[in-house]
């Protein structure tokens, strides 16, 4: 069953309770195919009284670390690889695309560590996602926050 399935089912049911995710998009315009160099470390107010805004500032100052890390070293390869571009018939991209996939991963290695850590204590999962851009046509990552659903305990059923 999919996720988008399950929530619905979650949903019709009155005694369920689904909250609706949060979700943390880039802050810097710099972005290389879709995963910016930095996200928005404000505390959503969604979260009080669930986490602490200490280790919310704590994952995603990790996460930003690994971005500014891996996106320093891969915007000096774009730029070297679109000079070369024509002579290398298009393989000089290629380190831009690895290094973009390993900042990737390394991301959602560590959201996979702080989730089983500490969030799915809590009844939330950090995901990082592919979602359309507001503005445009082209796709960007952002974080997504979201919520175990929560049964009524004074509801019979």
């Amino acid at each position: 069953m999919s996720e988008k399935s399950n929530r619905k089912n979650y949903q019709n049911r009155q005694d369920v309770f689904v909250k609706d995710p949060i979700i943390i998009r880039g802050v810097q315009n710099k972005a290389i195919f879709g995963l910016s160099s930095q996200f928005n470390e404000e505390f959503p107010s969604q979260l009080n009284g669930i986490l602490a805004p200490e280790e919310f500032r704590d994952t995603l100052s990790q996460i930003n670390k690994i971005l500014s890390k891996q996106l320093e070293n891969n915007f000096k390869w774009l730029i070297i690889g679109s000079i070369f571009c024509c002579c290398t018939f298009g393989c000089s991209i290629l380190p831009v695309v690895v290094i973009n996939n390993k900042a990737r991963m390394s991301i959602k290695k560590l959201l996979y560590i702080e989730n089983h850590r500490l969030y799915s204590r809590l009844g939330i999962e950090w995901k990082l996602s592919k979602v359309k851009c507001d503005s445009n046509a082209l796709m960007e990552y952002v974080i997504i926050i979201d919520f175990a659903p929560t049964i009524s305990l004074y509801q019979p059923v």
